[in-house]
């Protein structure tokens, strides 16, 4: 259940990263409006929003996992697996670039990912 869980939170943790990419992309920051129109920007963006939510919620499933995993069986896996997933659906779906190196160290994550997670 709570390794379901730790997924979750991983999952919705890229997702949120990609929401943040796709806000600041799509309708850049930019200073020459000031405080007040950065202000209203922020509050304008939807992508924005949507990534605020987004990590509120893996946080919330995050802590529920950190209160049955131990920490450092939970932490490395999650941030590993964020680390994984936000490669792949980054060259896959925003056209960012994927080699031979980036596919190697994936492949390096996924062992340690299995040497810390599997008992």
């Amino acid at each position: 259940m709570y390794k379901i869980l730790l997924l979750a939170s991983v999952g919705i943790n890229v997702f949120a990263q990609v929401m943040l990419k796709l806000g600041m992309t799509r309708h850049p920051l930019e200073l020459s409006r000031g405080i007040i129109g950065n202000l209203k920007w922020f509050i304008g963006n939807p992508f924005l929003w949507c990534s605020i939510i987004l990590y509120g919620i893996g946080f919330m499933f995050y802590a529920i996992v950190l209160s049955k995993l131990e920490l450092s069986t939970a932490y490395p896996v999650a941030s590993t697996l964020a680390i994984i997933l936000t490669v792949l659906i980054s060259a896959i779906f925003m056209h960012e670039s994927f080699g031979s190196i980036k596919a190697i160290g994936l492949f390096f994550c996924l062992i340690g990912i299995f040497v810390i997670f599997i008992k």
